[in-house]
């Protein structure tokens, strides 16, 4: 028994094979091109000078008229009258836009200034009225620990335990 190592052949090499052909087809489909350019070219000229074209110009005349109203109409005169429209207005929403903005930054500070000045008053000087007496409160979490009840007639607060 040999080895499968000694009976195998080495193929060939599959490019310079196919190369020949290759370069054919591209040669052919170059002059093909070109040959289809200058017929082409040719057959242009020819008909520009022809008396073909002036009468077809003539009889394609209301169609062609007729066509460029229709896309006058429903394209260009839309379009320039959406555009002037925008040009118009474009100052007003632009004040509209910058007054909605500056309006929301503004209530926004308001809210944060508030809340802050709120919260700055009802811990520094938390007092309870008990009986006419007023002390201090200096133990916060003792003060939320409690409910908090406002007398409607003298408008004092009080705080009872919970």
């Amino acid at each position: 028994m040999s080895s499968p190592s000694s009976t195998t052949e080495a193929s060939p090499a599959l490019l310079p094979l196919l190369l020949p052909y290759i370069l054919s087809t591209l040669h052919k489909a170059t002059h093909l091109t070109l040959l289809l350019y200058k017929n082409l070219f040719t057959f242009l000229t020819f008909l520009s000078k022809t008396t073909l074209l002036s009468p077809l110009s003539y009889i394609l005349a209301p169609l062609l008229t007729f066509t460029s109203i229709v896309f006058s109409l429903t394209f260009r005169v839309p379009y320039s009258f959406v555009s002037w429209f925008l040009d118009a207005v474009f100052p007003l929403y632009v004040f509209c836009g910058v007054a909605c903005i500056v309006g929301g930054l503004l209530g926004y500070c308001g809210r944060l200034i508030s809340r802050n000045m709120i919260k700055a008053v009802t811990e520094e000087y938390t007092e309870v009225y008990t009986n006419e007496d007023m002390k201090k409160e200096e133990d916060v979490v003792e003060r939320s620990a409690k409910r908090r009840k406002v007398d409607r007639e003298s408008g004092r607060i009080k705080f009872e335990d919970l």
